[in-house]
């Protein structure tokens, strides 16, 4: 009897730990499981606080190591590269494809991102010529050309102001206030042009409303180093800074003209010296 418990107390101890054994591996396998899952994919997050119509570059953003469901999250960098931002992000922000667009953003969203001396002003189309015949866009560069029958003469003055040399035309709207592209109710041809200014350009757009015909010449269309350096020169202007670059290509081109001049006299001379030899030579048979 007793070498029956002891067999049977054994047997149960061994089905227990064959019992709890199995647990063991049980759970293990059910955690890599879990784990395998829920693997760990780099997303695309903020690095610094983005506004309305920013353009993402490089130092904005960074990878970041998230586990769990990714749906939804740009996980490569190239997807967001060059894009702007639609809404404002703070640091660390994941980043989604509604939060982006690949056009600038400008009209109401980018009001609400002035700079510190930035300034937005309307100026009116008063006809389809003076407004490039409905070709004006949201971005372009423009210089206001403004023209005044008030002198002596009864002449018009037609000048563009250095102040107004490049501009960027933040929208165009119709009658209606609604920005020409932006919705169907909106009319092909603009009614007025809202400039991205500085307070003291705004002034001179103020004033000449009215009193000036205003027409509006396109200088530059795109979103490069090119507009970026023309911005650069009408900013100088306002300010009163020396513009180096400008200088530097005036000096370079007045060298370029006087080094063409003095090869041009080397040539004549040569030229007449070669004909003398010439006719020395005739003269001498």
């Amino acid at each position: 009897m007793k070498e029956k418990l002891r067999k049977l107390t054994k047997n149960k101890m061994v089905v227990g730990i064959f019992c709890i054994g199995t647990a063991l591996v049980m759970s293990l396998v059910s955690m890599n499981m879990k784990a395998g899952g829920d693997s760990v994919k780099n997303v695309v997050v903020t690095t610094k606080e983005i506004g309305v119509g920013d353009k993402i570059t490089d130092e904005m953003i960074d990878y970041k190591k998230l586990s769990g469901d990714t749906t939804g999250l740009i996980t490569n960098k190239e997807d967001v590269l060059g894009k702007y931002a639609n809404i404002s992000m703070v640091k660390g922000d994941y980043i989604t494809n509604e939060k982006l667009s690949v056009e600038a953003i400008y009209g109401s969203a980018y009001l609400e991102n002035l700079d510190e001396d930035d300034r937005a002003i309307s100026v009116s189309i008063t006809s389809n010529a003076k407004g490039l015949s409905g070709k004006l866009e949201s971005g372009d560069i423009v210089s206001v050309i403004l023209s005044s029958t008030e002198n002596e003469e009864d002449r018009k003055d037609t000048y563009i102001p250095e102040e107004l040399k490049y501009v960027e035309i933040i929208s165009v709207s119709d009658t209606s206030g609604y920005d020409v592209g932006s919705n169907e109710e909106a009319k092909k041809i603009g009614s007025t042009v809202t400039l991205l200014v500085r307070e003291e350009q705004s002034l001179i757009l103020a004033n000449a409303e009215g009193l000036n015909d205003v027409h509006f010449q396109l200088v530059y269309r795109g979103n490069d180093e090119r507009k970026q350096k023309l911005l650069e020169e009408q900013r100088r202007i306002i300010k009163g800074e020396p513009l180096e670059e400008i200088e530097s290509d005036t000096n370079n081109t007045e060298q370029s003209t006087e080094n063409i001049t003095n090869a041009s006299t080397e040539s004549t001379t040569i030229a007449q010296t070669t004909s003398n030899t010439t006719q020395t030579t005739t003269k001498t048979q």
